[in-house]
């Protein structure tokens, strides 16, 4: 995959393409997620309490509305959840920090 398979309107498209089926094996997953890491420059995104990126390497792309929460919106939850402004790629670090603390994206406890 290049950058100028990325490009804004492909990622798009891509998004819309993922099917609940699809999701983090399929062929479309795929292809969005790495577009989401060309976007962040596989770096990590999160931010810390300061305001300033962690920026260390990264791979694992992070559904910012979690999915269990799109679910209960039906079709159009999953499309939301999926669509570029909502995904963010992470490190291993924080993807867990995340996850285990209920850390949000810019690194306060809620």
């Amino acid at each position: 995959m290049t950058r100028r398979e990325c490009s804004s309107l492909r990622i798009w498209l891509y998004a819309l393409a993922v099917r609940p089926a699809d999701m983090y094996r399929g062929q479309r997953w795929r292809r969005l997620a790495n577009c989401i890491r060309f976007r962040d420059n596989f770096r990590c995104r999160r931010r810390n309490w300061y305001g300033r990126r962690c920026n260390r390497p990264a791979y694992t792309v992070h559904h910012r509305w979690p999915l269990a929460r799109a679910k209960r919106w039906g079709w159009l939850g999953f499309r939301l959840a999926n669509l570029p402004p909502m995904l963010i790629t992470v490190c291993e670090v924080c993807h867990e920090r995340i996850h285990e603390r209920d850390i949000n994206h810019n690194g306060v406890v809620g």
